[in-house]
């Protein structure tokens, strides 16, 4: 990926058809003359596609992620990286899917599930 210093300032872009959305923007910055930063976030959602029946196949997607990165310039010749991203779906079911994670790090799964409006025990 490009180095956090040569994606510097705003890009918002922008995908409109018959089969669904994309939205994104990133912003770029400096915190001072050795580190640079910049950040993003994507929403994507794809309309379910029909089968050749006629019925609805139950594929569509709504996509959210979002991600970071930080470039600093240490001493001469090293630079530190810090990146990481995350992203969640939305499921059939309600409930969110996805991972957040740090480059070179861990990755942490995790499923949401939709607030229950019962006492009860799923």
């Amino acid at each position: 990926t490009k180095r956090a210093q040569d994606t510097q300032g705003w890009l918002i872009n922008d995908y409109t058809g018959t089969d669904g959305y994309i939205g994104s923007v990133r912003y770029g910055g400096k915190i001072n003359d050795a580190t640079a930063f910049r950040v993003y976030a994507k929403y994507r959602t794809m309309n379910d596609y029909r089968l050749p029946d006629g019925t609805n196949a139950m594929d569509g997607l709504d996509q959210w992620r979002t991600g970071f990165r930080v470039d600093s310039n240490l001493c001469e010749g090293d630079v530190l990286t810090i990146e990481g991203d995350g992203w969640a779906e939305l499921q059939p079911d309600g409930s969110l899917q996805g991972q957040i994670s740090i480059h070179n790090g861990d990755e942490i799964d995790f499923i949401a599930r939709p607030w229950m409006t019962s006492s009860t025990a799923c």
